[in-house]
């Protein structure tokens, strides 16, 4: 089966889920070592802000409650998503921001982030923070509060097979300068993760990258900040990065055609030296063109569907250039997505 992508990237969602669907049942066990960590976040806070602006809160700390390093890598790897109850401008959540754990190894029983005494108070005996800073590790950033009103605040994080599902409270005060207040914070434990963005295979030029991302959901404000990339039922802001750029800079990015093929089923095939991990016989194909940059954002809302839990589905890019290793396209690495539910609404 073969579709083209149109105008609306938005409506290739549709075949996908279709594709989900034949692919349902529980999500395969991931391997890799066993991540353990807790969260201590604020849980309630107020914030003044003049009408209209921004502001950044660092909502807390990351802690390795396990026996093994937690490497940038890990969490790189992972996926997080955040939720308001009433609508945000420029709603954006980030698990690591700067010098956060993106560039940090954490060891057992350190924990690094905000160095607020609300948060280290709810360290136990024997953990230390990595780093005396207050780092912007869990970073959540919006603007345009509407002055004394409040939102609640659902936030996830995953690394490894495990996952986090957090909240907090917050009131927007009619103040007209800066103000962050919190007034109370929480640790909570990582459990066994539903979702699962898993890497299914290696790309054969590592310039061919394929990526979950986190778009927009439905412009601004909305309800989904964006950059959550976790497949959890509700997330209407999940989305595929698709980039080719052989040039390196040296030339403008050429806007190649591509592939996307998607499976129920997996594979692991040879085609003119590059991998296929997917498997072509059951495959839908869709048909697109990279855009300014080298680049494609293919956004692929999430229903809050009960009947999607545990869905799976493996998809990898194929990009036509005469500039590919083969002379032909090149294939990019592979990813086995499982949708869960992870971070109820």
């Amino acid at each position: 089966m073969q579709c083209r992508l149109g105008s609306s990237a938005r409506g290739w969602a549709a075949t996908v889920l279709v594709v989900l669907g034949f692919g349902a049942g529980a999500a395969a066990a991931q391997s890799g070592p066993s991540i353990e960590f807790d969260l201590i976040t604020f849980d309630a806070m107020r914030v003044d802000n003049p009408p209209g602006g921004s502001f950044a809160i660092r909502l807390g700390l990351l802690v390795n409650t396990g026996t093994v390093p937690i490497t940038p890598a890990d969490w790189l790897a992972g996926t997080t998503h955040a939720h308001a109850d009433v609508p945000v401008q420029n709603f954006a959540f980030h698990v690591s921001a700067g010098t956060g754990p993106g560039g940090f190894t954490l060891l057992p029983g350190q924990a690094i982030g905000n160095n607020h005494p609300l948060l280290t108070a709810l360290l136990q005996p024997g953990e230390t923070l990595a780093v005396d800073l207050p780092l912007e590790v869990l970073s959540l950033q919006a603007e345009g509060a509407v002055p004394d009103s409040a939102a609640e605040l659902s936030f996830c994080v995953q690394a490894g097979a495990r996952v986090v599902q957090a909240g907090a409270s917050v009131h927007f005060g009619p103040g007209a300068g800066f103000l962050f207040d919190p007034t109370s914070a929480r640790r909570t434990r990582a459990v066994p993760a539903q979702s699962a963005v898993a890497l299914a295979g290696t790309s054969c030029d590592p310039l061919a990258q394929l990526s979950a991302m986190g778009a927009p959901a439905g412009g601004s404000p909305g309800l989904v900040a964006f950059g959550s990339n976790m497949p959890t039922l509700g997330n209407d802001a999940f989305a595929l990065g698709l980039g080719y750029c052989p040039a390196q800079g040296k030339d403008p990015c050429p806007q190649a055609p591509f592939l996307l093929l998607l499976s129920a089923a997996p594979s692991s095939v040879v085609v003119k030296g590059c991998p296929v991990w997917v498997d072509p016989g059951t495959a839908v194909t869709l048909v697109g063109q990279l855009g300014p940059g080298g680049f494609k954002l293919l956004p692929a809302p999430i229903p809050a569907n009960p009947a999607l839990l545990g869905a799976a589905v493996s998809v990898q890019a194929a990009f036509l250039s005469h500039a590919a290793p083969n002379g032909m396209f090149a294939s990019s690495n592979a990813l086995r997505i499982t949708i869960g539910n992870d971070c109820e609404l």
